[in-house]
């Protein structure tokens, strides 16, 4: 809800998309931070996404879409 008491559009289910997008792009980054490129492979970072698209359903009730795929990771 916005500070009038109506539902914001950018709202799932009380959550604030445009927030958590956000923090997940934070998280995500953060964790590719700190990942051992000798070490990486292709499913490192597919698992770094993966996790906060879990988050993001857990959290909304739905999937993200394409466009907040790209919002958040690039």
């Amino acid at each position: 809800m916005d500070k009038n008491g109506k539902k914001d559009k950018n709202s799932k289910n009380g959550v604030d998309i445009e927030n958590l997008i956000k923090k997940l792009e934070k998280e995500g980054e953060e964790q590719v931070r700190n990942v051992n490129v000798a070490q990486a492979t292709p499913q490192t970072f597919i698992d770094i996404m993966q996790k906060g698209a879990d988050e993001f359903k857990e959290k909304t009730g739905r999937n993200m879409t394409y466009a907040e795929m790209r919002a958040a990771y690039g």
